[in-house]
């Protein structure tokens, strides 16, 4: 039977950068949720290593029955402040369109939709849960500014991503070689997005670059049947 209605409950706050929730939770008792943690503050070297941004976390608890997400957006922002001063560098937001299903405990047969069998495994407590990255071309986004007289390029590097199995992909509606990651009951998994800036010409001394803020925006609403 098809459970009551239910709610994707958004919350927390972003303060002045998006003003959009940072928390999206679900289930009977809003036990499983997706999370984007505080804004970040740092700094990126010209030609430095790549810093991280804010973590978006899933924390993943076995549902018997309820509502689920669906679909959601991540937005992530990202702002300069050149060290040596000048004005701030306000950046394009970047959107990230999740799919997301959360599957079956242990349905009938055992074999779950993203891989292996039900009781086994990564599926000990129950099927992974599927996370799909749908725009997985939002990394490759074309970013640049210019400073000084120079043309810098942004580089956006994910982790915690991987490709999936065909089966995965199609359970969300994808084609194969998906981007994403499936989450095991009572664990969390993190996907996080690092940042760095190149200039093709040498330039006299290091610009340092401060970074950035994320929020969580947009959410789906699923039934979805339990056993």
């Amino acid at each position: 039977a098809f459970a009551p209605a239910a709610q994707v409950t958004p919350s927390g706050d972003s303060g002045d950068i998006l003003n959009l929730p940072t928390t999206l939770t679900w289930g009977p008792n809003n036990n499983s949720s997706l999370v984007a943690g505080s804004p970040v503050s740092g700094t990126i070297q010209t030609n430095g290593a790549p810093q991280p941004g804010v973590a978006l976390t899933h924390n993943n608890f076995p549902i018997a029955l309820g509502v689920s997400l669906d679909t959601a957006t991540l937005a992530s922002v990202l702002t300069l402040t050149p060290s040596g001063g000048g004005p701030t560098i306000e950046l394009p937001t970047l959107l990230f369109d999740i799919l997301f299903i959360e599957t079956e405990n242990f349905p009938a047969g055992g074999n779950c939709l993203g891989g292996g069998m039900a009781g086994s495994g990564e599926n000990t407590n129950g099927c992974q849960d599927i996370f799909v990255l749908a725009n997985p071309e939002i990394l490759d986004t074309d970013i640049t500014f210019n400073f000084d007289g120079f043309e810098y390029e942004v580089i956006v590097t994910p982790t915690g991503l991987e490709f999936l199995t065909d089966e995965a992909c199609a359970a969300v509606g994808e084609g194969p070689g998906c981007l994403g990651f499936l989450t095991p009951e009572n664990t969390q998994s993190i996907f996080t997005t690092f940042f760095s800036i190149r200039v093709e010409v040498a330039i006299p001394e290091p610009h340092v670059l401060g970074l950035l803020g994320i929020a969580l925006t947009g959410l789906g609403l699923t039934r979805r049947r339990r056993r």
